[in-house]
């Protein structure tokens, strides 16, 4: 890694501004600008990429262009659209008495989300998952709450909030 003077894609000179970074993919050499890096991993509520979850969320300096191109950008513009069209999903709770219209066969794996700060997200996050599975639709939606607690190190105490989780059926309606 040390030999290289040039960076392989830009073949720019490596020095004090232009550091070396490793792919953790295929482990090419290359500079800071030719790197990508993955945004808001800490918000994606499932695993978008084909990459093992470890391995994005672990390597934070990101990935050279040629794995970003085959590995994280196909799926990463699916996710960007599953979150333009989360606002059309339609959602139902478990408590729903009346008919749903779903199709038939076409109920997916039950999904669910991280403990959120608030319930909108934890609900959005249901959403845009159902939407990047390809489904209209979430019915038999469960809440939970839980009291969850941070800080504490400083001399204004610990701050306690109640943090929110969803999970439900994906399907598709009519």
């Amino acid at each position: 890694m040390a030999t290289l003077k040039h960076c392989p894609d830009c073949q720019r000179a490596f020095g004090f501004f232009r550091w070396r970074y490793q792919c953790p993919k295929c482990l090419r050499t290359v500079c800071s600008d030719c790197l990508r890096r993955i945004p808001a991993t800490e918000w994606l509520p499932f695993d978008v990429f084909d990459a093992p979850r470890n391995l994005y969320l672990d390597s934070y300096d990101g990935f050279c262009r040629a794995c970003w191109d085959i590995l994280i950008l196909p799926n990463f513009r699916q996710y960007e659209n599953a979150i333009a069209s989360e606002s059309f999903i339609t959602c139902w709770p478990r408590t729903y008495k009346g008919r749903i219209p779903v199709r038939s066969d076409s109920r997916g794996e039950p999904i669910s989300t991280t403990w959120q700060r608030n319930r909108d997200d934890a609900d959005k996050m249901l959403r845009v998952h159902a939407a990047y599975l390809q489904f209209n639709a979430v019915i038999e939606i469960e809440r939970m709450t839980e009291v969850q607690s941070e800080g504490g190190t400083s001399k204004k105490g610990t701050h306690r909030y109640t943090a929110w989780k969803a999970s439900g059926v994906p399907c598709r309606i009519d």
